[in-house]
């Protein structure tokens, strides 16, 4: 059984967790992934001051099978209730990834298009860092670019 499957593991620790959910979701949005959903509600404000509310549904903790480049994908949500990521105060949470084979380059397309996904969504924001220790961590939502015209220096 290990020398026939490839197993990818991403713990909400890892910089690349929240595209690799994101990925997840919107594979969920093209075909029937799962019919056991969590649901990640985002709210955009807009410049007029205006609210308005997207819901995402996410696979929920537990299995769920996907097809991704043309090859079965067993998807493994894990969620800890009792082990809290300090720094943020939301449950450790852990996403595998398994399939048939022995070649992980279907992985590598994966994070390559959770990767770029990303890029895409955060290419006219500005994302605010903060000191956290030894690193730097994304301080709230990325937020809309500004026009430079708008900026008012003082002289």
């Amino acid at each position: 059984r290990r020398h026939f499957l490839v197993t990818l593991e991403v713990t909400s620790k890892d910089r690349a967790y929240p595209w690799v959910l994101s990925l997840l979701t919107a594979q969920a949005r093209r075909a029937t992934m799962s019919q056991h959903l969590s649901l990640d509600t985002v709210v955009h404000k807009h410049p007029s001051g205006r609210t308005s509310f997207k819901f995402d549904f996410q696979p929920c903790p537990g299995r769920h099978v996907l097809r991704y480049d043309g090859r079965w994908v067993l998807v493994e949500r894990q969620r800890e209730q009792q082990a809290v990521d300090i720094s943020t105060g939301k449950p450790w949470e852990c996403v595998r990834l398994t399939t048939l084979g022995r070649s992980r380059s279907i992985f590598e397309s994966f994070l390559e298009e959770a990767r770029s996904r990303a890029d895409q969504r955060e290419a006219h924001t500005t994302t605010i860092y903060t000191n956290w220790g030894t690193e730097w961590r994304p301080f709230g939502a990325p937020r809309r670019r500004r026009p430079l015209g708008s900026v008012v220096l003082d002289d």
